[in-house]
């Protein structure tokens, strides 16, 4: 049988107000203690980029695209830039509530979230980044995003992470979000399919071409389950495939829209004789001025087999 949806609307309303934001600990201090710089010169509030802080990690976290290493070791390698520490950093999310439900009542929750962070350069071109999630709501969640980044390759604007990563990054990256509740319009799954717009694992690239930012990725499908008995992680012999394309309108504004297909094999979940289609597509948005930013994201998906 045919089946169709509409996921949701969703309107992602972020206010830079501090009752708003988590008692984050930090976003990445080693990145801060390297260069000898305030948080704050990335992060404003935390765990938000700053205009400069998105393009430090548009730069493989660096200063500028060509600038000279430091805190490194002289290995004589000359494609190496080896760090002469492991970059760490932890990031403490902690919360507390008050309500009434019949009565009042507190819950302090903390931690909400306990990561471990580690990111740099691997040498002129080449850089890491990669968290362990010791604490998710009281349990382990493990590791998330892990990539390996090659940033201006070939001198031309164009960059590619191979990889464990979220593929809604493009548009809106969730561990950046200020409020306490997530994005869910990029977690909603559809039937057994584990295919959504969060994490997932393959080869990302993106490109700036004449004011435009285009974004394409290809992946498993599968998000990032542990793996199967076959010694595999992805189920089938589909690749999933997503694009973006976004423009900012002046400073104040950015308009994106996006794209996804795919297919999922009904075998590893029970359904031999099945075969998925998914298809999205979506239009994103961002305004803001000041301490105001009002971020927009409609998608719509429809898959042919939803058992």
């Amino acid at each position: 049988m045919s089946f169709s949806r509409n996921l949701m609307f969703g309107i992602l309303l972020s206010l830079g107000l501090t009752s708003l934001v988590p008692m984050d600990a930090s976003a990445i201090p080693a990145f801060a203690r390297k260069y000898r710089v305030s948080c704050q010169l990335c992060h404003n509030p935390f765990p938000a980029l700053t205009a400069f802080g998105d393009q430090f990690a548009g730069n493989g976290f660096r200063m500028a695209f060509d600038e000279e290493p430091r805190d490194t070791i002289a290995t004589g390698d000359d494609l190496l830039t080896l760090p002469a520490s492991l970059p760490l950093a932890i990031r403490l999310d902690a919360y507390a509530q008050l309500y009434a439900n019949g009565k009042a009542a507190t819950d302090f929750q903390m931690p909400w979230n306990l990561k471990v962070l580690s990111g740099g350069t691997l040498g002129k071109k080449l850089s890491y980044y990669i968290y362990f999630l010791l604490a998710e709501r009281g349990e382990v969640a493990g590791v998330e995003d892990a990539f390996i980044y090659w940033n201006d390759i070939g001198g031309a604007p164009v960059d590619l992470a191979v990889g464990q990563f979220q593929v809604s990054d493009p548009i809106f990256k969730r561990e950046l979000r200020l409020e306490v509740l997530d994005y869910a319009i990029y977690k909603v799954v559809v039937g057994l399919q584990p295919a959504n717009l969060t994490y997932d694992r393959g080869f990302m690239a993106s490109a700036d071409l004449a004011g435009f930012t285009i974004t394409g990725t290809l992946i498993n499908g599968d998000g990032i389950p542990a793996i199967n008995p076959a010694f595999k992680y992805d189920n089938d012999a589909n690749k999933n495939l997503f694009g973006h394309i976004t423009r900012d309108l002046g400073s104040h504004a950015r308009l994106g829209v996006m794209g996804y297909t795919g297919r999922q094999n009904g075998d590893y979940y029970g359904f031999p004789d099945q075969s998925n289609d998914i298809s999205m597509w979506g239009v994103d948005g961002t305004f803001g001025a000041g301490m105001f930013q009002l971020n927009l994201q409609y998608v719509a998906r429809t898959d042919t087999e939803a058992e």
